[in-house]
């Protein structure tokens, strides 16, 4: 140990995409160590030294506080892909490989905290589930998610709640599943799909609602989204469900998977998406101001819509489609 402060002293310096120096880095994680021995996964620690080293970190270099934002692995992997490089702030179109729901929430976060006057470094602090990083969020660890979620699952104790990006009814789902899986079980009845396996989270509160309120009886704990796929992809359930895709077919592909849509078929996830903030962190209360103050010029300048539409979230294709549970 006696030579890793040169050592990252040495590389810290040497990367060009990172913007703040060790001595910043030292203020921006003034309980680092504290917090390092506290944790019983250390890819916490690492997945943010990661971060830090590999990861652009954008806004002003001499802002007094830079805001560490809890983000999943996958969205981050995808996130760094759908970049190529580019700052999130001056992005204006959000189609294009990789672009997602969860992935251009993290650049509308970016901007959002910019248009509510808060210019300053983000750090994205990758973690493996949705409840540990709220788990993070909760303690104070990090300042705010990166992406927004549902506001029923922040502490109203520990917590603030932005204004919404996505308000009750706007969330769509659709039932995915393997090309050849979807046409076995495309001329089913709705009664018939409805007891076929599908799997989600868990802890994803408002989707296992979703999926019991469209009167779904095969419900399979996935754990999180990487299990998901495999899942469906060696034929242990038969669907997911996942938000749409801008491709024309509306499918995704995860390594050498392709998944598509039951056509014709869609879910409602009820309830508001939020962004958390954590009334733990000292920045809590300039995050939560610039958040809720540039949440709403981003909807007047039609971003976050523009934004949800070419990513394939808000997708007019799927409009006419029937909603399950709803069927007369």
């Amino acid at each position: 140990m006696k030579g890793s402060h040169k050592f990252w002293k040495k590389n810290i310096s040497g990367a060009k995409a990172i913007r703040i120096t060790l001595k910043q880095a030292r203020n921006i994680f003034p309980r680092f160590e504290a917090i390092a021995f506290r944790m019983r996964d250390m890819r916490y620690v690492f997945g943010t030294i990661l971060s830090l080293l590999l990861f652009p970190v954008w806004g002003k270099a001499n802002s007094p506080i830079a805001v560490k934002a809890v983000v999943i692995e996958d969205v981050l992997e995808d996130y760094k892909k759908f970049l190529n490089g580019r700052n999130p702030l001056d992005i204006k179109d959000f189609s294009g490989p990789y672009s997602r729901r969860d992935v251009i929430e993290l650049v509308l976060f970016q901007q959002a905290l910019v248009a509510g006057g808060l210019n300053t470094p983000v750090i994205l602090v990758p973690m493996p589930t949705y409840q540990r990083s709220i788990a993070e969020l909760e303690k104070g660890f990090v300042d705010a998610t990166a992406n927004p979620i549902w506001e029923t699952d922040l502490s109203e104790t520990s917590t603030w709640k932005s204004i919404s990006t996505v308000d009750p009814g706007q969330f769509v789902a659709g039932i995915y599943g393997k090309p050849k899986k979807i046409a076995e079980l495309s001329n089913l009845s709705i009664s018939q799909l409805k007891n076929r396996s599908i799997t989600t989270s868990f802890a994803w509160v408002s989707d296992v609602q979703a999926l019991k309120k469209a009167g779904f009886t095969n419900i399979v704990d996935g754990g999180n989204w990487d299990r998901m796929i495999r899942m469906v992809k060696y034929d242990r359930v038969d669907f997911l469900l996942s938000s749409f895709r801008a491709e024309k077919d509306l499918s995704f592909q995860v390594q050498d998977t392709k998944y598509i849509p039951l056509t014709g078929y869609k879910v409602i996830l009820e309830g508001r998406r939020v962004w958390g903030v954590s009334k733990i962190s000292r920045k809590s209360k300039p995050v939560i101001a610039a958040l809720n103050k540039g949440v709403p010029l981003l909807k007047q300048k039609g971003i976050i819509e523009k934004a949800y539409r070419q990513s394939g979230f808000f997708n007019p294709q799927v409009d006419r489609w029937k909603i399950i549970g709803a069927e007369k």
